[in-house]
């Protein structure tokens, strides 16, 4: 799928992968192109196997997804940006976070409005 709700915080499916935009606090690495993710620069992770795509470069790759966590940075330790609040929430256990709480978090973060 494509198009308005999947580029502003949905699920893009592509060669298999389930793609979502999300930012990281270090460098990383694009499978496409090889070329560095800069430091808090918008991309593409497979909520599968853990891969990373520049904004622009994962309509060209043929990579199929694999299923399988790839062995990179992205896929441990897990991520505390670009990742749901339940989720993370769920790693220390007991609290619970209303839905579209955590949908605006992402929302909010996936799109840089920060004070």
């Amino acid at each position: 799928s494509s198009g308005i709700n999947a580029e502003y915080g949905g699920i893009i499916e592509h060669n298999g992968h389930r793609l979502v935009i999300t930012a990281y606090g270090i460098v990383m690495n694009c499978v496409h192109c090889k070329k560095r993710i800069n430091i808090l620069e918008h991309c593409k992770i497979c909520q599968e196997c853990k891969v990373n795509f520049h904004q622009k470069c994962y309509k060209n790759s043929s990579l199929r997804c694999t299923g399988i966590p790839v062995n990179c940075p992205s896929a441990q330790p897990k991520p505390f940006f670009g990742v749901a609040i339940h989720e993370v929430v769920a790693r220390v256990g007991g609290v619970t976070i209303p839905r579209n709480l955590d949908k605006m978090m992402l929302v909010l973060e996936q799109n840089g409005l920060y004070t």
